[in-house]
């Protein structure tokens, strides 16, 4: 019974992964879909539109249609800051062949953002995995979970398959009507930057970046080498302490403001345990926006043996998430500021 209810309690784990895997799909699906019901051929960037009082950016590409038709579109996206793309720069442009003004610059967003969700199923799977002990009744709880999961899909689909489902949602939800926008004309508020005044701006812009370069990469960097010693650290401590149990008997209370006004509380656990007779209190440095545990649960908690009040609550891999995402969010800063250096 107590297995059960263990495995239970980590099935949200279970469902996210799941459902991340099926979104994951759909995405991976779509992208394949928009290369089947749409024309891509190589435009080149003209120029750029600024528009408000921030100072906002969007690409202008130039592109010829298959049949000889040539067009503008604008990236359905702006941005505060300049391209560091010189003028002429080659860029692939999807555009529907009974349309052309249904246009867009071509991007792998879906693709991208489907590989994620799946790499987070999985990540969530070996969470879930790591905390329940594999055998028959996890098995076949999971595999309910799982027939739930495409009984859903299924009748959400009404049947269809993705491809099906696409088609019907281009006709009732004007799936490409809204990339028209992408080539409306360039309006009074807007100011179209091309050949000597983009070049001019974008040399400024280009300076600036240059100035401030150094200091970028030293964050990035910082995040990096930060994370992989906090990494180091939790697992050399891990490593060298001893397993006990502890109870949960109370929460700390976090507030924060953000900016738009909302307040939000976090929750962090305290956890009482005993060594060699002396009790002890130890609050967890991970706070949560939900107390997803309860008052009185039993958990394992991790201590420095030389220094028993030096503690942290054993939660196998959740242990380092923290550290991956921040070096994860290094890597891709290093990335971004790579590419960004090779054009400057």
């Amino acid at each position: 019974m107590f297995e059960i209810f263990h495995i239970f309690y980590y099935t949200p784990l279970a469902a996210a992964a799941i459902a991340f895997l099926i979104v994951g799909i759909f995405l991976i699906a779509s992208h394949r879909f928009l290369d089947k019901e749409t024309e891509i051929v190589t435009g080149k960037l003209i120029g750029q539109v600024k528009s408000g009082k921030k100072a906002m950016y969007a690409s202008v590409f130039s592109f010829t249609t298959l049949d000889g038709t040539k067009h503008i579109c604008r990236s359905g996206i702006s941005s505060s800051n300049m391209t560091t793309k010189p003028i002429g720069t080659p860029q692939k442009i999807r555009y529907r062949s009974e349309n052309p003004n249904q246009a867009k610059v071509k991007n792998n967003s879906f693709l991208v953002l489907g590989i994620l969700c799946s790499i987070i199923s999985l990540i969530l799977a070996f969470v879930y995995f790591s905390c329940v002990e594999t055998s028959i009744t996890s098995v076949l709880l999971l595999l309910v979970f799982l027939a739930y999961f495409a009984f859903r899909t299924f009748s959400r689909f009404e049947g269809r398959n993705i491809t099906e489902k696409l088609q019907k949602m281009d006709k009732k939800k004007a799936f490409f009507e809204n990339l028209e926008k992408n080539t409306r004309p360039i309006n009074d508020d807007e100011t179209f930057l091309g050949a000597e005044s983009f070049s001019s701006e974008q040399s400024k812009y280009n300076t600036m970046l240059k100035k401030w370069m150094p200091v970028n990469y030293v964050i990035a960097f910082g995040m990096i080498f930060g994370s992989l010693y906090w990494t180091y650290d939790v697992y050399q401590f891990s490593q060298n302490a001893i397993t006990t149990t502890g109870k949960i008997i109370a929460f700390k209370q976090g507030r924060s403001t953000p900016s738009d006004g909302r307040t939000i509380y976090t929750y962090a656990p305290i956890v009482a345990y005993e060594v060699n007779g002396q009790k002890l209190e130890h609050t967890s440095k991970v706070s949560t926006s939900s107390s997803s545990r309860k008052t009185g649960e039993i958990v394992e908690i991790l201590y420095n043996p030389e220094k028993p009040s030096e503690a942290m609550i054993e939660r196998g891999f959740m242990n380092y998430i923290l550290e991956i995402i921040l070096f994860t969010a290094g890597i891709a800063i290093l990335i971004i500021l790579w590419r960004v250096t090779k054009r400057l």
